[in-house]
C-alpha cells in the first residue's frame, strides 16, 4: 500500500484489445528488480473467461477516468465485473 493514499477496491485495467475493464484491485507490491509499484488483478472479459494478471500500477486508471476506452453496455452483463444479470429474468 502507497503511504498516504486511500486504498482502492476497484481500478481500470488495460485489456489486450487496448480497451480498459473494471477490475478488483487483490493486491500491490513494490517490485524488487526496479522499486516501482506494481498491481494484482482480476477481471472478466465475457462469460467464464476470468483474468488475473500482475501489472504496473500506473498502467491502470480509478474508476471515474473517462479518458480511456471502456469495456461496457455494448457487452451483456454477465461480461462486466460486479454487474450480476436479474435472476427474475429466467
Amino acid at each position: 500500500m502507497r503511504p498516504g493514499r486511500a486504498t482502492a477496491t476497484h481500478v481500470l485495467a488495460p485489456h489486450d484489445d487496448g480497451r480498459f475493464r473494471e477490475a478488483a484491485l487483490l493486491d500491490q507490491y513494490r517490485s524488487r528488480t526496479d522499486g516501482s509499484w506494481r498491481v494484482v488483478v482480476r477481471y472478466s472479459t465475457g462469460a467464464g473467461l476470468t483474468y488475473v494478471r500482475a501489472m504496473p500500477a500506473d498502467d491502470c486508471r480509478p474508476l471515474d477516468d473517462t479518458s480511456v476506452p471502456r469495456a461496457g453496455a455494448d457487452e451483456p452483463a454477465a461480461a462486466r465485473p460486479g454487474v450480476r444479470p436479474d435472476p427474475r429474468m429466467w
